[in-house]
């Protein structure tokens, strides 16, 4: 008995550093974030009017999103921006629901947002597999005829960064995609690293799902930014 409880005793500490380094180690959050930054690339020539947010509680809440297609209709009347997103939600969710999708509509862009409850240790994947089901969406969404743009939003902290010690590995997966597939990004990491650490506080008060002042100010110019010249090519 003495021999089992000293395996365990040994095991566990090994199986927990195991799993964590599946989850992409690094409870760091912004340090480094801007070397590993990739540039927006140019939007593509083609017209479009219907954008598809996918993603979870950061895309489902809030009237955000209502702004973005406010704005993205002073320059194209025809816009609209849809959700399909899910509270708690990850890519497996997000890889599933989008074939459903697709039996019902067609998008012209679609916008994926699951770096972070992918990340989490309670609700997502090892790195590989977030990469994995990301893959899969880009080619289905593309089988389909749709533009897709990859979007990391803003970063977990305090409690809920413990619950993601790999975030930054899988926002640097978008940006690898996006970089190997010629793939455009939606990064807001820039702006988040741009705030004093009081307003960060304020606009994150659960440590991870902003505030809407703090979407309205950092997603929808985001969003915005890289859409309008897809959705209102010549303006």
């Amino acid at each position: 008995m003495k021999s089992l409880l000293l395996v365990v005793a040994v095991a566990s500490p090994l199986l927990v550093v195991a799993t964590l380094a599946f989850y992409g180690l690094d409870f760091s959050v912004f340090e480094d974030e801007r070397r590993t930054s990739a540039p927006r690339r140019p939007a593509s020539d083609k017209a479009a009017n219907s954008v598809l947010l996918v993603g979870a509680s950061l895309i489902s809440r809030g009237g955000w999103v209502e702004e973005l297609e406010r704005q993205l209709r002073a320059c194209n009347p025809d816009a609209s921006v849809m959700r399909l997103a899910k509270a708690g939600a990850n890519s497996a969710w997000g890889l599933s629901s989008l074939r459903e999708h697709f039996r019902q509509a067609r998008p012209d862009i679609v916008v994926v947002a699951f770096a972070g409850n992918d990340a989490s240790l309670w609700r997502g994947f090892p790195v590989f597999v977030s990469r994995s089901y990301h893959s899969k969406i880009i080619a289905l969404s593309q089988h389909h005829g749709a533009q897709v743009i990859l979007a990391t939003m803003n970063p977990a902290l305090g409690r809920e960064a413990w619950e993601r010690p790999g975030q930054r590995a899988y926002r640097n997966i978008y940006r690898d995609l996006a970089d190997e597939l010629g793939l455009s990004v939606v990064d807001a990491t820039a702006a988040w690293l741009a705030l004093d650490e009081e307003t960060r506080a304020a606009w994150l008060p659960d440590h991870l799902h902003p505030t809407e002042e703090a979407m309205r100010h950092i997603a929808v110019p985001a969003f915005a930014e890289l859409l309008q010249p897809i959705l209102c090519p010549g303006n």
